[in-house]
């Protein structure tokens, strides 16, 4: 049917549409909980996806330690060093966390070491003692390393760790060995030191053409430390000891040997 009736129908029924939807807005604004009800729903759907989410990412990261790739991988900040930790072995500071500390002290203890650390610095001095074999000591400043007020031999990696609420502070420091002093905090500049003993005539102007360069260290962990309060009263701390790390993939051969000496005594006795 068509004519002024068809149109007049057609009109009537678009205007009560219109209605209808005025009418379910106006009954959404008039209804503010219902609208939190649905936003709220919606959050704790994405959450869900999150956590199923961060499951696979640590089932994947487990077969990958597992497969022993994990410790081909070099971290250059502290969310990634544990970023597989599982949520129930997170550490939490208090009195009544003691069981969780436990936890996260067995898991920082024997899944870090092996791991592999890199850390951008520049190195603005070095310094040259003897008449050959020479010692070596380069002095750096890297962006990514903080002192502590509490706990000024050791230099913070990078941010802190938020497990939940509770803060967790990454800590290098060194260990000293017969042809090396690996790391050690210089000032609260964040400066620390390097040395490499027994080097031959190449190897020390091999380091002593580095001065004023940006270069990257790269070091293993060989053994991790858990210090509940070792850095502040409510900040807990995870002090990392690394072997002598090589200077953009240079190492003299002395100290190379120590290296491997050090990670055959020390990694494999805990496999």
């Amino acid at each position: 049917m068509t004519g002024p009736f068809s149109s007049m129908r057609a009109f009537l029924i678009c205007t009560a549409g219109l209605l209808a939807l005025g009418s379910m807005a106006r009954a959404q604004e008039e209804n503010p909980q219902q609208q939190i009800a649905d936003l709220e729903r919606s959050i704790s759907q994405k959450e869900q996806e999150l956590r199923n989410l961060r499951r696979q990412v640590i089932t994947i990261r487990r077969a990958v330690e597992a497969s022993g790739q994990l410790n081909k991988r070099f971290y250059n900040n502290s969310i990634d060093l544990v970023e597989d930790m599982p949520e129930s072995d997170y550490p939490k500071a208090g009195p009544e966390f003691t069981m969780e500390r436990a936890k996260a002290k067995k898991w920082f203890e024997s899944r870090l070491p092996g791991r592999n650390l890199e850390l951008q610095a520049t190195l603005y001095d070095v310094a040259v003692e003897g008449d050959g074999p020479y010692s070596v000591t380069v002095y750096c400043r890297s962006n990514n390393l903080t002192y502590l007020p509490k706990n000024g031999k050791n230099l913070q990696f990078d941010r802190l760790i938020l497990f939940d609420t509770h803060p967790c502070a990454v800590m290098l420091a060194g260990m000293p060995g017969e042809s090396f002093l690996s790391f050690s905090a210089l000032d609260k500049e964040g400066s620390w030191i390097a040395r490499y003993d027994h080097c031959a005539t190449e190897e020390m102007e091999q380091l002593r053409e580095m001065k004023g360069q940006s270069v990257t260290f790269k070091g293993r962990i060989l053994y991790s430390l858990f210090q509940e309060k070792d850095v502040a009263e409510d900040t807990m701390g995870v002090v990392l000891s690394v072997s002598p790390m090589s200077v953009n993939d240079f190492l003299p051969r002395h100290t190379k040997k120590e290296v491997t000496r050090l990670e055959a005594q020390i990694l494999k006795k805990k496999d």
